[in-house]
């Protein structure tokens, strides 16, 4: 027969994460830039970004940034095929906006 003994050192900590504030949908003129932002709960934490769907890498027109609790996209350069269906994710939070790319 055995036992165990667990003894809790410290202070166990949980907080909810909810988005605060949501993407919204936006347009820039083509060759501009153009950012898409959202905020989190919670700071310094990263989230995802996708397009359309797919998972977008960054690198090149495509940058993510975190201040505090704020999400940034930053597009440069925008062309007619950045338009489509934009998501900031993190874990089972999701917040999405269209963004259109107008020509000058």
């Amino acid at each position: 027969r055995y036992s165990v003994v667990v003894h809790l050192i410290g202070n166990l900590f949980f907080q909810l994460v909810e988005v605060e504030k949501h993407l919204e949908d936006t347009s820039g003129k083509e060759g501009q830039s153009c950012t898409l932002s959202c905020q989190l709960s919670i700071p310094n934490v990263e989230a995802q970004w996708f397009k359309n769907g797919k998972q977008l890498e960054m690198k090149g027109r495509y940058t993510s940034e975190v201040k505090h609790k704020v999400q940034r996209l930053l597009i440069s350069d925008l062309k007619p095929e950045d338009q489509g269906r934009y998501t900031c994710q993190y874990q089972h939070l999701k917040s999405s906006a269209d963004l259109w790319a107008c020509t000058q």
